[in-house]
Parts: structure tokens; C-alpha cells; sequence
């Protein structure tokens, strides 16, 4: 499936987790970070018209054997104490190996509904990405959106 003309690239720099609810996280992992861009079609697909979010993450400095499980947009309350709110958009990544303590992992969700869409073309820095482990269940990383 290919991006359509109206598509918004955003990027997020990543970087260890410390302010959400469950903890700081776990010492190895603190040397993770990286980036995501994340491509955002709102143009309606399929029978169900639904947009289509690129998800693209690139990871450095993790400890090798690290298993991602999560990662997905969620709104942000900028506030003093930062926070990352529920999943607004997931991606399809599933349990990935980070298996050299780094690397490039991509996944797609084609099922993404156009007013989630939209709102984060219309305010991305409202949004955030989170990345979760195995050993984080709560996040290991996180970043703010901006237009690239």
C-alpha cells in the first residue's frame, strides 16, 4: 500500500522513559534511544475507509536481546510532570527481537480511523511516541511529535 499525496511526515526523538505510573525503566535500557518518523495518510482506503499510519523506528545503544512489544502514538499532557496518555494509534509491530541492541523495525496499520488521523496531522505535538518491552511494560521510550 502506497502513501498518497496529502501524507504529513512526523519524527519523534527518542529517549528512556521516567515519568509515567510503573516505575523508572529498567537500568539496561535506559541507554536505548532513537528516533521514529511516522507517516500519517488520511486519504480513506479500503472497504472501511480508513487511514493509514507508517511506522519507522530506528534504535541504538539498547542491551542485545531486548523485546519490543509495543510502540504507538498516544496524546500528551505537557503539563510539568509530562505524560503519556492511552494508545491513539498502535502500530503492528508485535513482539520484535532487538537482537544486536539496535536497528531499523517498520510496520504499518491500515485500519487507522481518518479522525484519529486528522487530529494528529491538525496538532501533532499533541502527541507522542512510546515504545514498550518486555521488561518495561509501562515504556522504555518515549518522544514528542513534530512536523519533519
Amino acid at each position: 500500500m502506497t502513501t498518497g499525496p496529502g501524507s504529513v511526515v512526523l519524527v519523534a526523538e527518542l529517549y528512556p522513559e521516567t515519568l509515567l505510573p510503573g516505575g523508572p525503566a529498567a537500568d539496561a535500557e535506559r541507554a536505548c534511544s532513537g528516533v521514529a518518523t511516522v507517516t500519517i495518510d488520511p486519504t480513506p482506503h479500503g472497504t472501511f475507509s480508513t487511514a493509514v499510519a507508517r511506522f519507522e523506528i530506528s534504535l541504538v545503544g539498547c542491551p542485545p536481546g531486548i523485546v519490543l512489544t509495543n510502540i504507538f502514538l498516544s496524546r500528551t499532557d505537557a503539563g510539568e510532570n509530562e505524560h503519556f496518555d492511552d494508545m491513539w494509534i498502535g502500530s503492528d509491530l508485535g513482539e520484535t527481537l532487538v537482537a544486536s541492541g539496535g536497528g531499523v523495525f517498520r510496520s504499518i496499520n491500515a485500519g487507522v480511523p481518518q479522525s484519529r488521523a486528522e487530529a494528529v496531522i491538525a496538532k501533532p505535538t499533541d502527541f507522542g511516541v512510546r515504545a514498550m518491552s518486555t521488561n518495561n511494560p509501562f515504556g522504555f521510550l518515549k518522544g514528542q511529535l513534530r512536523l519533519r
